[in-house]
């Protein structure tokens, strides 16, 4: 008989599912104490956290134009004159 992870799958979601929230959590802030860093310039980051930010910070910006332009298309033709939007 082949072996299997014999445990609920509610229970394993519920598991994953909290390790999710405290990376997020651990995410938010790391990125806020990276910011402040660059904010006043700090010259220096241990290994692997310049690295880390640098990366960070593109695929921050890619997720940022990608909800800008998902708020673009939402807006009708209208309300992009009113705002000054050109598409």
């Amino acid at each position: 008989m082949p072996c299997t992870y014999d445990i609920d799958p509610k229970e394993e979601q519920a598991a994953w599912d909290k390790l999710k929230r405290e990376l997020d959590e651990t995410t938010r802030m790391l990125c806020a104490l990276c910011q402040l860093c660059d904010d006043v310039k700090l010259p220096y980051m241990i290994s692997g956290l310049k690295e880390w930010w640098s990366k960070h910070k593109e695929s921050d910006a890619k997720r940022k134009e990608r909800l800008r332009l998902e708020a673009l298309a939402k807006l009708t033709v209208d309300e992009c004159e009113a705002l000054g939007i050109k598409r």
